[in-house]
């Protein structure tokens, strides 16, 4: 139960941008915010200003609730959520143009 509570509050975010903040612990989760942070950083121009902000935001809230949730998930349900996020991001990625 507490695992799809989880999977469904981290998968209502659109994380974004934060270098060199706290690691997860969990590879599959710091690449994937890792990727996420390349992308924002290389968001440029003033149409992207606003996206940039927003997501950078996002970002901090996704790392927020991954640390809070791997003291009550296991390791391998944390790690099929990042997973999970990772694949549903990849047309966001696409559409802002960057493939990390």
């Amino acid at each position: 139960m507490r695992y799809s509570i989880a999977l469904g509050l981290i998968s209502a975010l659109n994380p974004a941008s934060v270098c060199n903040a706290q690691s997860i612990g969990i590879v599959e989760c710091d690449a994937f915010l890792k990727k996420y942070e390349i992308c924002v950083s290389s968001m440029s121009g003033d149409d992207a200003a606003q996206t940039k902000d927003m997501m950078q935001k996002t970002i901090i809230e996704t790392r927020k609730q991954y640390l809070d949730f791997k003291n009550s998930l296991t390791q391998d349900q944390m790690k099929d959520i990042c997973i999970q996020q990772a694949t549903g991001m990849k047309n966001t990625f696409e559409q802002l143009k960057c493939t990390p």
